[in-house]
């Protein structure tokens, strides 16, 4: 009996920690909360049985966690996941498709194509320090050259 007890507080322990870390990701706010009592009660039963308990015990603990988390799952997406689940068939899905040589170009793949292929060609780089002395700006620190 003891096995089962804790089978069963197992499994309505981890049901619903999945399921409000679900709710949780998916802004459901009252159904997270509610959740709370089912893991605050499925963790009492939890540590008022298994001190007391054998292998059979321990085995149903272990066993009630992978089975209670899948089924937390499919019940969270054929219920409240519904409303934000809605998976879409590959060619539902709307991609404007452009071949390379399309004459159609957004404004980054135009400023890239502007940017000079050759890295010798590029103006030099320069420290802060090498600007402060080439610009002389006042707000540069003294430097002792």
């Amino acid at each position: 009996m003891t096995a089962i007890v804790i089978f069963a507080s197992t499994f309505v322990a981890v049901f619903a920690l999945g399921f409000q870390s679900l709710n949780v990701n998916q802004g459901h706010y009252r159904a997270a909360a509610l959740t709370s009592f089912a893991i605050g009660g499925g963790n009492l039963m939890i540590l008022k049985m298994v001190p007391d308990g054998d292998i059979a015990a321990m085995s149903a603990y272990l066993i009630a966690g992978p089975l209670a988390i899948v089924a937390s799952m499919w019940v969270h997406r054929r219920t409240l996941g519904k409303k934000f689940f809605q998976p879409q068939h590959p060619q539902q899905r709307s991609i404007k498709l452009t071949s390379p040589n399309s004459s159609s170009r957004s404004p980054a793949s135009a400023a890239r194509a502007k940017r000079p292929s050759n890295p010798s060609s590029r103006p030099p780089v320069m420290s802060s320090r090498q600007n402060c002395r080439k610009a002389a700006k006042p707000s540069c620190p003294a430097s002792a050259s």
